[in-house]
């Protein structure tokens, strides 16, 4: 039987972008992250709000123009953090936290909405480019102007008939759409929780975790749907030679 997030709030497709990474510091451990603008709900915001509810977390802190939450995920020190800039400076937050907490950018994990990718779907990667997406891309510039960081993509769809897609994503979720997507995001939850305790690797090979520790596996996401990017600068299905031992953030 399916499980799902029930979300408290109304949600929309806006583009926004989660991050978790894992902090050089012990006490501070990973961090997580989710990027958008502060004035729609946006369905990264709602991952980390579950994942901060999982657990008890309050996200009261206020740090780097972002609202920081401490806490235990999965047995491990986490630091989840909602950037409250403009979704295009998302960096700003993610880069000033990353440099403060020693983070080493391999143990970012950065989420976010992907038009690309169906809705309730999720594709984890260990690197890749920003695919246009203006959340990504300032927190790639945020880290230098690389790419080397881990992304977790959440399917929010295209729309259909040629609609535009600037009023696509502000639009709220369907009904029917909103049960999908909270499955999605009850699966993004065991996601992170697969990082932090087995591994990149084995989360993006489909194994994941669910809140009693018990492990399952999925099936391999579909294929993204919009243009093929060439060789090099897409995303890498594969590892990263130092992957998080155990981030997670969606």
């Amino acid at each position: 039987m399916e499980k799902a997030v029930r979300l408290m709030q109304p949600i929309t497709r806006s583009p926004a972008v989660h991050l978790c990474f894992r902090a050089a510091r012990p006490a501070m451990g990973r961090a997580l992250a989710s990027l958008g603008t502060r004035r729609t709900f946006k369905i990264g915001f709602a991952l980390v709000d579950s994942l901060a509810m999982s657990e008890g977390i309050s996200m009261d802190k206020q740090q780097e123009k972002a609202a920081v939450g401490r806490g235990t995920l999965a047995g491990r020190s986490v630091m989840l953090v909602k950037p409250q800039t403009f979704m295009n400076r998302s960096g700003q937050s993610v880069g000033a936290l990353a440099r403060y907490y020693k983070v080493p950018l391999e143990r970012v994990l950065v989420v976010a909405d992907d038009l690309d990718t169906p809705l309730g779907a999720l594709r984890l990667r260990a690197k890749g480019s920003n695919a246009g997406h203006n959340g990504m891309r300032s927190v790639q510039s945020s880290m230098g102007g690389s790419t080397a960081f881990p992304r977790l993509r959440l399917g929010i769809g295209r729309p259909a008939g040629g609609r535009d897609v600037a009023d696509f994503v502000l639009q709220p979720f369907s009904r029917q759409e909103r049960e999908v997507a909270e499955v999605g995001l009850a699966e993004a939850v065991d996601v992170v929780r697969a990082v932090l305790t087995l591994g990149l690797q084995k989360a993006i090979s489909g194994v994941r975790v669910d809140a009693q520790g018990k492990q399952y596996a999925v099936q391999a996401p579909p294929k993204a749907t919009g243009t093929k990017r060439k060789a090099g600068t897409g995303e890498a299905e594969a590892a990263s030679s130092t992957p998080p031992e155990a981030v997670a953030q969606v």
